[in-house]
């Protein structure tokens, strides 16, 4: 969708939907309500099964209107965009079933080492504080680590990625997680590589159990 110039200097000010550039009126989020409306009425995908976890849910199919939000949150405007994620899950059946899991913690796909030394926003982890307050789980924020740079899966085939994540994760404190039913993470979900090796890492180390929760599923519907 183009974007007019006054459309532009709207969303430059905060002033218009990032999503479709109407005018912004009592929003407290950059998304207006009408945009806000579709996402909330677009049903969750049914559960992907993987080989290491129970199964992952997600809120979003990664497509249309769907995917702008979810490129805005993970690349732009994640920390002004709260308040309609948490209206996106509330709103949703999916909350019901993610309370079906009776999680006892949430653990993050962690970042990479360069981002977390860096300091610099990470919408994963913003994801699971937000699922974290709707759920009234704690986070285990360090349970799980990145341990080095690895190539990103979007440019891989699915063996490739398989060979690129080996060896990536790391648990930090096994304590954390010993047999624990751990609501995995993540923000966007392809071929279930990254939830597989991270579910997989936290298995080996004592984990009861793995579900998995992602904001959105690309290539599978």
């Amino acid at each position: 969708m183009s974007i007019f110039p006054h459309m532009l200097i709207n969303i430059l000010f905060d002033s218009a939907c990032h999503i479709c550039g109407a005018r912004l009126y009592q929003e407290k989020d950059p998304v207006c309500s009408k945009c806000l409306a579709t996402l909330n009425s677009s049903a969750f995908l049914p559960p992907l099964h993987t080989q290491h976890t129970e199964y992952v849910l997600s809120r979003f199919a990664y497509r249309g209107i769907s995917a702008k939000y979810v490129k805005l949150f993970k690349y732009h405007i994640g920390q002004k965009m709260t308040g309609s994620m948490r209206s996106c899950i509330r709103g949703s059946a999916i909350l019901k079933e993610l309370m079906r899991i009776h999680p006892d913690i949430i653990v993050s796909v962690p970042p990479s080492p360069i981002k977390r030394l860096k300091g610099v926003f990470d919408p994963v982890s913003c994801f699971s504080g937000i699922v974290s307050d709707l759920l009234g789980v704690p986070v285990a924020a360090h349970a799980l680590v990145k341990k080095r740079m690895t190539a990103h899966q979007t440019r891989l085939g699915r063996s490739r990625r398989i060979s690129n994540l080996y060896g990536a994760f790391s648990v930090i404190d096994k304590n954390l997680i010993d047999s624990k039913r751990i609501l995995l993470v993540d923000d966007v979900i392809t071929t279930g590589t990254t939830m597989d090796t991270c579910a997989s890492e936290l298995l080996k180390h004592g984990a009861l159990s793995i579900h998995g929760f992602t904001l959105a599923r690309a290539g599978h519907y």
